[in-house]
């Protein structure tokens, strides 16, 4: 993939590739990105996620802790090193983009699984997650998607869709909870990008 390593960070240009499972709240997109990660993993392919959060304050290094007096005194990062986990602090003025993050990439990742909105221009496929297929137009328009960039359609509304009609013309539907339609899921995403991995 054209990716370089300097101190165990990915420093080259290239990105791995991007599908991004996005959608209205409660439409699925967890249950789809985390089958999606398992499914490409099962195939031998390396991934990585990304996860967009809005309007929330999640944080380990809130006010007073340890790691937050770190950042305060001046580090340009903190890293926390816990019993099962290892966790990255870095303070930034605004949301950090994905060729600012890749950064922290391993390596050899192959494909990112992006759950929410994507940064604008990022090359990628959109998995789009319905509650019901009425739904299609409003996700698209709330969550700026093009609809050039559909690969497939899942979530809630995907739910036993062996068979099922296209929600739109030539989009298919995969049901990501069932193992037939995770596999056609995987298979098409897998062609989109041009790894010879199945």
């Amino acid at each position: 993939m054209g990716q370089h390593e300097r101190n165990g960070e990915n420093t080259g240009s290239a990105l791995p590739h991007v599908v991004a499972v996005a959608g209205l709240k409660r439409s699925g997109k967890t249950t789809v990105a985390s089958a999606l990660i398992a499914g490409l993993r099962a195939r031998g392919v390396r991934v990585g996620s990304v996860k967009t959060i809005h309007g929330h304050t999640l944080s380990l290094d809130v006010e007073g802790t340890d790691t937050r007096r770190h950042a305060e005194a001046g580090a340009e990062f903190t890293i926390a090193l816990l019993d099962d986990q290892m966790a990255y602090f870095e303070p930034r003025a605004s949301r950090a983009t994905l060729p600012e993050a890749a950064r922290l990439f391993r390596p050899g990742v192959q494909f990112v699984v992006w759950e929410g909105m994507v940064d604008p221009g990022t090359s990628s496929a959109h998995v789009v997650c319905l509650r019901a297929a009425e739904d299609l137009e409003r996700t698209l328009s709330e969550r700026r998607i093009d609809p050039a960039s559909i690969v497939a359609i899942s979530g809630i509304a995907a739910g036993g869709a062996a068979g099922a009609a296209p929600v739109a013309a030539d989009v298919p539907v995969h049901d990501a909870t069932d193992p037939a339609g995770l596999a056609s899921l995987v298979d098409l995403i897998i062609r989109r990008f041009g790894e010879d991995r199945a």
